[in-house]
């Protein structure tokens, strides 16, 4: 099993989900935004929270770490 990372994230725009990802927002640092696709079978979301749990190399491949 691969190792996964907590990433925080900003919102989720529910406008934008599909079947199969979640459209969440990330905040890279005080005044930038990533917004990206997230398959949802390899992600957790807490919303309460506001963390992604996901695996390491999904986390480098989007800059989100």
């Amino acid at each position: 099993m691969s190792s996964t990372v907590d990433v925080d994230f900003d919102s989720l725009d529910e406008n934008k989900e599909t079947k199969h990802a979640w459209f969440i927002v990330f905040c890279s640092d005080f005044d930038t935004y990533v917004a990206e696709y997230v398959p949802k079978s390899q992600v957790e979301v807490d919303e309460k929270r506001k963390i992604v749990t996901m695996p390491v190399l999904m986390a480098k491949e989007k800059d989100l770490i």
